[in-house]
């Protein structure tokens, strides 16, 4: 329709398979940058990434209409593909994902969070943020399930 109008930020966060550090510095930025490519392929902006060794953060805005488990779904797929490929079999995602609405009055805290990642986690691990966030978004979960890769 030419009258509809979106624009949804979602902050996305998943981890490699067993949370292992198996993103190196060697394969970041190729990690990062495949990742924003999927996203622009499926009309979706990427406002900020940031890849740590054993997960990723994402601020995505979504423009048009689009399942965010495709969005997600396919950055990794991709992503795994290519750079096992490249580098033989070296990284594996979890199977979900986190993904949090954030208004538009909070995408620049977001976005200064996800690029102070390194600072950020010499106080907390992934874990604890992780389940922190299914808390303060009131997700309904069970313990076994969370990190059940």
């Amino acid at each position: 329709m030419g009258n509809s109008f979106t624009s949804v930020y979602i902050h996305a966060v998943w981890s490699t398979k067993y949370r292992n550090h198996q993103i190196t510095p060697s394969i970041k930025l190729e990690v990062e940058s495949l990742l924003i490519s999927v996203a622009k392929e499926l009309g979706v902006g990427t406002v900020s990434i940031f890849a740590m060794p054993n997960h990723v953060h994402m601020l995505l805005r979504i423009k048009s209409p689009v399942l965010i488990s495709e969005v997600i779904g396919k950055a990794k797929g991709r992503t795994s593909k290519r750079i096992n490929e490249k580098y033989g079999h070296i990284l594996q995602w979890q199977q979900g994902y986190g993904a949090f609405s954030i208004s538009a009055s909070h995408v620049a805290r977001v976005k200064n969070y996800i690029e102070n990642q390194v600072k950020h986690h010499e106080t907390h691990n992934f874990e604890e943020e992780y389940l922190k966030w299914l808390v303060d978004y009131q997700v309904e979960y069970e313990d076994r399930y969370v990190f059940g890769d």
